[in-house]
């Protein structure tokens, strides 16, 4: 009962893990994988390029009152750098996902725009050469800078994971596995193969072979060799001896009645019997 019941999970256990580390099932998880990391990924992006946005303004208003046109359209900067970047990034979410190079004027476009936020970012601390400023102004472009520098390298590799992955062979337990609790060893019996009857052939239009053993005519007689003698009987004799036969039977039945008493009154009048 223990070994049975250890069989049934064992063959349970091989059935999970073979659809779990079916190509299609391993595929599917790298493709959430990828769609997971390119979402944090992106928030990242967006955030860093959020916090930059005030010291931005403020660097481009550069001591405009509150409420202007120049402090007013000083917003505008980093959301134009910052829109320029993120489409450039779009595009090359698709290009590294089909292992493109992205092309080298759109490496630039993006170059620049990260650039152009670092140094607008990190302006004033580093006019005041205040540590703390700088360190603060710093992280989030660097962090930008990084993220979409390894997004499209992350992406092209887990891409690649995903053909490696559909090209790996298939577990053959997914299709079956042997009977452990009847074949405990899990050998593979070679299958049994019926025997088939032979056709059986027609010996009605083919000679007839007689068992018969063969006899030896008399000296200076002549004529020709009997079935016997050969131990083949034509099939033409064999008609004819059955026909003999079948009139034998039929005399012989006519023989076999009884007489009735109007003939036995004839053969009397005829001298056929005796009185």
């Amino acid at each position: 009962m223990k070994l049975s019941e250890l069989a049934r999970k064992s063959r349970e256990a091989a059935e999970v893990r073979a659809y779990q580390t079916h190509p299609d099932v391993t595929a599917l998880r790298i493709e959430r994988v990828r769609g997971w990391s390119g979402g944090l990924i992106w928030a990242g992006v967006v955030l860093g390029l959020a916090f930059t946005m005030v010291n931005v303004q403020t660097f481009a208003a550069s001591g405009a009152p509150l409420g202007s046109l120049a402090w007013c359209s000083a917003w505008l900067l980093d959301p134009m750098v910052s829109l320029v970047l993120i489409g450039v990034l779009v595009a090359e979410q698709v290009t590294s996902r089909w292992e493109l190079d992205t092309p080298r004027w759109a490496r630039n476009t993006k170059w620049f725009a990260v650039t152009a936020t670092y140094v607008m970012n990190t302006w004033q601390p580093w006019a005041h050469l205040a540590p703390a400023g700088i360190v603060l102004h710093s992280v989030p472009p660097l962090l930008v800078f990084c993220a979409v520098e390894g997004g499209p390298a992350m992406r092209e590799a887990l891409t690649k994971a995903v053909a490696r992955s559909l090209m790996a062979p298939v577990n053959p337990a997914v299709n079956g596995t042997p009977d452990t609790a009847t074949n405990p060893t899990g050998e593979v019996h070679e299958p049994v193969h019926e025997a088939t009857a032979e056709p059986v052939q027609d010996v009605a239009s083919g000679p007839v072979h007689d068992t018969t053993p063969a006899t030896t005519p008399a000296p200076g007689t002549a004529g020709t060799p009997s079935a016997t003698s050969t131990g083949v009987v034509p099939a033409g004799l064999s008609a004819r001896k059955a026909s003999r036969r079948s009139h034998t039977r039929s005399s012989t039945g006519r023989t076999s009645r009884p007489y009735s008493p109007r003939a036995r009154r004839t053969n009397r009048e005829c001298g056929q019997k005796e009185w």
